[in-house]
């Protein structure tokens, strides 16, 4: 199986990541966009990486 959803992603240079609530928006040199994460999901910015975290083990929300 995949373990690419465990890797962090790298922020680039020139693009702005900011974590509201459930709410993540992008913004960078060739626009922006948000995108609402499911309340079982956690989103975390550190060290120029977005981390994503899953609060539960069940299969619905590892699917997520």
């Amino acid at each position: 199986m995949s373990r690419i959803g465990k890797q962090p992603v790298l922020i680039p240079e020139g693009v702005t990541v900011t974590v509201e609530g459930n709410q993540v928006k992008v913004s960078g040199p060739k626009g922006q966009d948000s995108l609402v994460i499911p309340t079982k999901m956690r989103v975390e910015i550190k060290d120029n990486r977005v981390l994503v975290f899953r609060d539960r083990e069940d299969k619905k929300t590892k699917s997520l």
